[in-house]
């Protein structure tokens, strides 16, 4: 009698990659095609199974505002805790080949060939080692000696007047800073230091960009135009494009017949129909634009339209982000939100399906945010409030649209703290004796 199998299940995840997906799904609204690429990339990294190449190579399609660039953005959130930790490209402002010196570096003897360019391995892992030095080396003595040492070096350059001196005391700093660093790498060789790269509206990027892709993508190494080697098997590269925007905007608007916008938001298989229509698009314009070689090493995620239900998500969302950010300010407000506000704000964001999130977060700031601000800048919202009330109420004499108004509770002013009492008189000292001689 043979041994009895046990059957296994593959939707398991590691329990990062599974913290991840928790994460995303909660702040990433109506993309399970992206969640699902980013994590099961994640998960493969953190097994034996993954394989030379970026964690992530992913190219982002479909409408604007939908969070293409936003997923990026919460990768950094989740991994170091800081949004603005990413290395952004924007392709269209290196479309020409004198651009790209900054980018990639300059070959020897060109101009620009002795500056550091901004994808170099240095300036890509600078947050993450950032944040892996004031996790695992915040009590290193070691490494604040160190640190001390090289920043009184830099100090005394600045001090210095001299041009000799200066240019000795430049050698000093210049060998201190590299025993730090060497100090640093040497503890943190075991941690690995994450990167996070964004390549925007990459079809309309020089060809240099392509190809430093193309390599990138295959092997997870690459050189710059200067020689200098770039590893990027710990980096998530996200390339967001906008090849067929223009009949992505069209099925949008619903100019074939679809209705998604004509009274019919909620209707699930519409919005399906919508997504599917958009996929295909997105896909045939790709194979026009981006070279076979280069589509089969990524990750191609066409990005789903929002309907009505997730920018009403996104909606909360990005409300609860402006209270906290007003608490963090000093003014710890709680909003209460009448329905009917909350209804106003997202209708009118939907009424330009193209934009996506984007014309929602506008009408949040128009609504909401501007007029806040201008309640605390008069005076009429202190520190002492904890609570607004937004309601919505018709146009005069019903023409035009509604407008938002703020209320608060109505309580009688603070008195004022008691002066303090004045001290007792001190008794009158008698006057001196007139002396009798």
């Amino acid at each position: 009698m043979g041994k009895k199998r046990k059957t296994l299940d593959t939707t398991f995840l590691h329990p990062r990659a599974q913290e991840l997906q928790d994460f995303l799904e909660h702040r990433l609204k109506r993309q399970p095609r992206a969640i699902k690429s980013v994590v099961e990339a994640y998960n493969n990294f953190l097994s034996p199974v993954w394989e030379n190449g970026p964690i992530l190579a992913l190219l982002a399609m479909g409408p604007s505002g939908s969070g293409k660039t936003y997923l990026l953005k919460l990768l950094a959130e989740f991994f170091l805790g800081d949004q603005k930790a990413i290395t952004k490209v924007s392709c269209p402002s290196h479309n020409e080949r004198h651009t790209l010196a900054s980018l990639i570096g300059a070959p020897p003897g060109y101009i620009g060939y002795d500056e550091e360019p901004r994808l170099s391995q240095k300036r890509l892992e600078a947050p993450a080692l950032k944040l892996a030095v004031e996790k695992y080396l915040k009590n290193d003595e070691r490494a604040k000696k160190l640190r001390q040492e090289a920043d009184n070096a830099l100090r005394q350059v600045r001090l210095a007047r001299r041009p000799e001196a200066k240019m000795a005391l430049l050698m000093q700093y210049g060998q201190k800073e590299s025993e730090y660093k060497s100090y640093v790498q040497l503890k943190l060789c075991d941690k690995p230091l994450f990167i996070f790269l964004l390549f925007d509206e990459l079809e309309k990027g020089h060809e240099a960009i392509h190809h430093f892709l193309l390599e990138a993508t295959d092997e997870g190494e690459t050189r710059l135009a200067n020689g200098e080697p770039v590893n990027l098997k710990h980096a998530f590269i996200v390339m967001t494009s906008n090849v067929g925007s223009d009949k992505i905007a069209s099925i949008m608007q619903g100019s074939h017949g679809l209705g998604f916008f004509n009274g019919e938001r909620n209707d699930a298989t519409v919005t399906q129909k919508v997504g599917d229509d958009i996929y295909g698009v997105s896909i045939k314009e790709a194979e026009k634009v981006f070279r076979p070689e280069f589509l089969g090493r990524v990750q191609v995620v066409v990005y789903h339209p929002l309907d009505r239900e997730g920018l009403d998500e996104i909606f909360g969302e990005r409300i609860s982000a402006l209270t906290e950010h007003l608490a963090s300010m000093g003014f710890p407000l709680a909003l209460d939100i009448h329905a009917a506000v909350r209804d106003f704000i997202v209708t009118e964001a939907t009424d330009h399906p193209k934009f996506g999130a984007r014309l929602l977060n506008k009408k949040i700031e128009h609504h909401i945010g501007n007029p806040i601000a201008r309640l605390i800048g008069s005076g009429q919202v202190t520190r002492d409030d904890d609570k607004l009330y937004l309601e919505l109420v018709p146009a005069a004499g019903g023409k035009g649209k509604p407008s938002v108004i703020f209320k608060k509770d109505d309580r009688p002013p603070k008195a004022p703290p008691p002066l303090p009492e004045d001290p007792p008189a001190k008794p009158a000292e008698p006057a001196p004796k007139a002396s009798s001689e």
